[in-house]
């Protein structure tokens, strides 16, 4: 291990008080690092509260001759060290960035739901000496749910009804509307059912109402999480069946209710497969 000692002169803390009175300067007299890593140097200045308003601006210059600072507060003095900043990334391709420099320390952008999951990352490369560092983040963008649905099916005995709701971090909460009434749940009396499941980003629920509706009902499907709600309706426009038709409703409602469950599992798997694999 090779240690280095940085020997600071603080006769320029000295001569500099006796210049100018009311103002002092002092840095540690001796420093010791280990050799090619980092070291921090604190640098305390004391000057008259008459100058309070102000705010100084601190230089620190490699050798004696004061050119141009290594590293300052002033950003007027630091064209001459300045480093090369170089964004990249699979989020630079999206169309919300406001600013296209790419070599700003800074990107100005309003992120949407497909940005989420994209990479930037900031290259920053100094010259003297050649040093490079980076680092890369991954944006999580949050928003509204988005729903799939609603999608009913009838008989003369009753109604299916299936919705999904996706969010962008976490599963977002499903609620069901039947006309201007809310579903809390199961009803006491066995006429209304309510089946959730959750699948990563996605919340999915079925419907199930054991009961004649009457035409026109709006059936609602209603998503919500931290940052707003979505919702969706579905006008029931009920047809009129046969005797025949009556009589096979329990199995056409069990094959309905398995086929479309089915279906929507498969339908969600899908997309939010083809959404993180994009």
């Amino acid at each position: 291990m090779n240690l280095l000692v940085l020997v600071l002169p603080l006769f320029w803390g000295e001569s500099f008080s006796q210049e100018h009175p009311g103002f002092d300067i002092r840095v540690q007299e001796t420093v010791t690092v280990q050799e090619g890593l980092c070291v921090s140097i604190h640098c305390t200045f004391q000057y008259p509260e008459v100058h309070n308003s102000n705010n100084p601006f601190g230089y620190w210059f490699k050798g004696t001759e004061e050119k141009t600072p290594v590293a300052t507060n002033d950003l007027r003095r630091t064209r001459g060290d300045t480093p090369n900043i170089l964004w990249t990334g699979s989020a630079l391709s999206s169309q919300a960035f406001l600013s296209h420099d790419l070599n700003s320390s800074q990107l100005l952008f309003t992120p949407k739901a497909q940005d989420h999951g994209t990479n930037l990352t900031c290259q920053v490369t100094f010259q003297e000496p050649r040093v490079s560092t980076e680092t890369t983040v991954q944006l999580r963008v949050a928003g509204r749910p988005r729903i799939l649905g609603p999608s009913c099916s009838w008989t003369e005995e009753g109604s299916l009804c299936t919705c999904s709701v996706q969010g962008d971090l976490d599963p977002p909460s499903l609620l069901w509307w039947v006309g201007e009434n809310i579903v809390h749940g199961n009803s006491s009396d066995n006429t209304l059912h309510v089946v959730h499941s959750t699948s990563r980003t996605w919340t999915n629920s079925s419907l199930i109402l054991a009961k004649r509706l009457g035409t026109g009902l709006s059936i609602s499907c209603e998503g919500k999480n931290y940052h707003g709600t979505h919702s969706a309706s579905v006008l029931l426009l009920v047809p009129v069946f046969s005797t025949q038709e009556k009589s096979s409703w329990p199995l056409v409602l069990t094959l309905l209710r398995g086929a479309l469950m089915g279906a929507g599992f498969l339908l969600t798997y899908g997309l939010t497969w083809a959404y993180y694999t994009r």
